[in-house]
């Protein structure tokens, strides 16, 4: 795939190759494919000890790898939209929301600022019901508590 990539960007030249947001996409991915293959090689030859994963640094190269490897595959998934073009259905879809989404970042953004301001709003209202755990250890309510209590605990 990278050597098909290459051959596309020799034929065509640089200038033409940039221009196409697909092959922007494709240089992404297939770069992030070879810093993935590069990082485990690295861990491999530097960090050949047999140390849990819970005690890696937070920078150890198999952990940026992973993550890596985990957004070129998004990346690779997001490629088969091209092939939406050539369907009959699918392909004036895609042209109508390419033309759609600045309308849909505007609506979006407007939706986040109004969130925001109901979070700010009730964030306010409710900040005085809130007790610390230093106060009262044993009635403590909120997420400043050793044991929480919210929807998601037990």
């Amino acid at each position: 795939f990278i050597w098909g990539e290459i051959k596309e960007m020799w034929d065509g030249g640089f200038t033409e190759y940039i221009h196409d947001w697909w092959n922007l996409m494709d240089f992404a991915m297939n770069s992030l494919y070879l810093a993935t293959i590069s990082l485990k090689i690295v861990a491999y030859v530097k960090y050949n000890g047999s140390r849990p994963r819970e005690e890696w640094e937070m920078w150890h190269p198999t952990l940026i790898a992973e993550a890596l490897f985990a957004i070129s595959n998004i990346l690779s998934s997001l490629r088969l939209i091209s092939l939406f073009t050539a369907n009959s259905h699918l392909g004036p879809l895609q042209i109508s929301l390419g033309r759609m989404l600045l309308d849909i970042l505007k609506f979006l953004f407007i939706y986040c600022l109004v969130l925001l301001a109901f979070a700010n709003g009730l964030n306010q209202l409710y900040f005085y019901y809130e007790t610390r755990a230093i106060d009262e250890p044993n009635n403590c309510k909120g997420i400043r508590c050793e044991k929480q209590n919210n929807a998601f605990s037990t």
